[in-house]
């Protein structure tokens, strides 16, 4: 541990740092904060309890200035949070929102009929094509082949409509 030592005011200014008039404001209104000692007419400082002493002041201080701005922001963005919170709880309950699970399994279903649909149109329809002349013919045939995959997606879209509709009830 160091030694005890003391020093003038100017001696402190100069170890510190900080001005000699910081040091004058310091000593009369935050007592406490410098050691001293007078010997007649002189004030010496008590150092390194000094120096320790201002520091842990500086800290004090700044600890004090952020802890306002530090509590407010994290309140705003607690509040923010929770916010979001809600409106997301609230599109939810509305229906405008989907868990992206129940989305891909929708999407999956849909795949999976266009692709049982397609998979089945050429047994279907290779013997209506075959001797056609004209290319409205073609197009008759065509338009045919598509009515049947979106009649094919519309019944999976139902279906899910009404497992979701036998879900909802159960919860």
């Amino acid at each position: 541990m160091s030694a005890k030592r003391y020093v003038t005011l100017t001696q402190l200014a100069a170890e510190t740092g900080l001005v000699i008039r910081s040091l004058q404001y310091i000593r009369t209104q935050e007592a406490g904060v410098l050691i001293s000692r007078t010997r007649g007419k002189v004030t010496e400082y008590e150092q390194p309890a000094c120096a320790i002493s201002l520091r842990n002041r500086e800290v004090r201080k700044h600890l004090a200035d952020q802890k306002p701005a530090d509590i407010d922001e994290a309140k705003a963005r607690r509040a923010q949070a929770d916010a979001e919170i809600a409106e997301l709880q609230l599109a939810k309950m509305r229906g405008d929102l989907a868990p992206v699970v129940d989305m891909d399994k929708a999407v999956e279903r849909l795949a999976m009929a266009v692709r049982s649909e397609v998979g089945g149109l050429r047994s279907r329809f290779a013997a209506r094509v075959i001797g056609l002349q004209t290319p409205l013919e073609a197009a008759e045939v065509l338009d045919a082949m598509a009515s049947q995959i979106l009649a094919a997606l519309q019944d999976a879209a139902e279906s899910m409509a009404d497992d979701d509709d036998v879900a909802e009830e159960a919860a």
